[in-house]
């Protein structure tokens, strides 16, 4: 998978930070060793605050986001507890860029004058050589 899938970028349009990641998903530990896994259901979960439902979950199984490290049975997605921290971690990393962005940005724009205004002072330049 070379591009972003589409469930991921619409996640993150949702205003959802990272933590909604974390709700109280009833992860079953699975006393055989083998890998814990998390059911999301249609209102089995009610969260505390924000967070991906049923129908998020489905989308992320379909395109791929998990590989094969998830299921959707239609009324239950089942994701791989490990695969779900993998995309707790992808979501934070994304969330601090973007907020050492806007902190670079702010610097930026203390610093420097606005481009209108750098792009009039040219154009002026400009045309003064010319008439």
């Amino acid at each position: 998978m070379s591009t972003i899938p589409l469930s991921v970028v619409e996640l993150l349009k949702c205003e959802l930070e990272p933590n909604a990641l974390r709700r109280d998903f009833p992860a079953k530990p699975n006393t055989h060793n083998n890998p814990s896994y998390i059911f999301v259901h249609q209102t089995a979960n009610l969260p505390t605050g924000p967070a991906i439902g049923l129908r998020q979950a489905a989308a992320l199984v379909r395109e791929g986001v998990f590989a094969n490290c998830a299921a959707d049975w239609g009324d239950v997605v089942v994701i791989s507890d490990q695969a779900h921290y993998a995309l707790l971690e992808l979501f934070t990393e994304i969330h601090d860029a973007w907020r050492r962005y806007q902190r670079r940005l702010s610097e930026i724009e203390k610093e420097s004058i606005m481009p209108s205004e750098a792009a009039k002072q040219s154009w002026v330049n400009f045309i003064s050589r010319w008439c």
